[in-house]
């Protein structure tokens, strides 16, 4: 009784807030463009978004570094040591911790690096850092990543440890600078290309957005209609509440009570959602069409346990037909990592094993 409870809870909101959310996007556009005097105000372009540093929690503003055009490399969280680099990238509503377990588990023989997405380290640190609110989109986010492996890693192409919103940048980075990448450890999420082929139809798009995303798109809407207006402080409360809320459905029992209620997670941090809704999924990206995708071995760990999966079954049996790539299905939701830390590690420590071993020989 108290799942079915559970489950009623997250259709009820699910659908009260696929209601709410377009009268939200109205009113933000017309706020953003009489504020800025300009119709596309809700994009935030890279430029604005990365006008400062990019600091993840604990890390100091030194650590970043201004590469130019707008992007700036991310500090990153060192532990370890290595020939190897494993470079982990999160998602929502994580930040660099998500990782705790792999990094305790592979820091012994690898060079771990971490980093915290913007406006996912909270929005005390974003507004410290003179951060506009708005987010970037996934092309803009790949680019990011492919910067900070650069600074961080300039003489080594890297691993990607990747999850949820963190496999879309991710994969945009390995797409657009193969060179930098030599191998992906994605959980749960497939790439850009799979989702546009399978995704991109508004039945799958709305799909999406009446199971959960809605919900978080109008938080975020909200916080940012309400930003500069004297309705801020009452707008981001009820926003961030929402995303609070949800962040605890759906990650209670595998995530940190603490954390979950902290003024860590904010709406700010909800721009992945806009930006998948508005563009009807992941728009402009290549379908998969034979190729290698991704270009390097990948292993891909996912979830059963889900109202719904986030790659294509195509994209799985093309991974499946490949010797350099391995997909592993585990009786877990969407956060593998946390719900069986153990057998995530022991999944990548062999695939790592094997891969590696065959890279060195060819």
């Amino acid at each position: 009784r108290r799942q079915m409870r559970r489950k009623t809870q997250v259709l009820v909101a699910s659908l009260g807030a696929s209601l709410l959310c377009p009268p939200v996007e109205l009113a933000w556009s017309w706020v953003m463009s009489a504020r800025r005097g300009r119709a596309a105000a809700l994009a935030e372009p890279i430029s604005s978004l990365c006008a400062q540093p990019v600091l993840a929690r604990g890390a100091s503003a030194e650590a970043s570094a201004d590469l130019g055009g707008g992007v700036v490399a991310l500090p990153v969280t060192e532990e370890g040591a290595g020939s190897e680099v494993l470079f982990f990238v999160h998602g929502w509503p994580d930040d660099e911790h998500l990782w705790d377990a792999q990094v305790a588990h592979f820091r012994e023989h690898y060079r771990c690096l971490r980093v915290t997405m913007p406006h996912f380290g909270g929005r005390a640190r974003a507004q410290e850092l003179g951060h506009q609110p708005g987010g970037f989109d996934f092309q803009d986010g790949g680019e990011i990543i492919a910067a900070t492996i650069r600074a961080a890693c300039p003489d080594r192409p890297v691993i990607l440890v990747i999850h949820d919103w963190g496999c879309l940048w991710g994969f945009f980075a390995q797409l657009r600078h193969p060179e930098l990448v030599k191998a992906v450890v994605a959980l749960d999420v497939g790439p850009p290309s799979n989702l546009a082929a399978g995704w991109s139809s508004l039945k799958q798009v709305a799909l999406a957005g009446l199971a959960y995303q809605f919900w978080l798109l109008s938080a975020y809407g909200i916080a940012r209609a309400a930003g500069g207006t004297p309705l801020e402080r009452l707008g981001r409360w009820v926003a961030d509440g929402m995303a609070r809320s949800f962040a605890r459905l759906v990650q209670r029992g595998i995530a940190d009570e603490k954390d979950l209620n902290s003024d860590r997670i904010t709406a700010d941090a909800c721009y992945p959602y806009y930006y998948y809704q508005t563009n009807l999924g992941v728009r402009g990206t290549p379908t998969l069409s034979g190729g290698p995708d991704p270009s390097c071995p990948c292993l891909f760990l996912y979830g059963k346990r889900k109202i719904m999966k986030f790659h294509s079954g195509r994209w799985e049996r093309h991974l499946r037909g490949r010797e350099d790539c391995q997909v592993v299905a585990l009786d877990t939701g969407h956060w593998v990592q946390l719900e069986k830390p153990q057998e995530v590690n022991r999944i990548m420590e062999e695939w790592l094993e094997t891969t590696l071993s065959r890279l060195g020989e060819g």
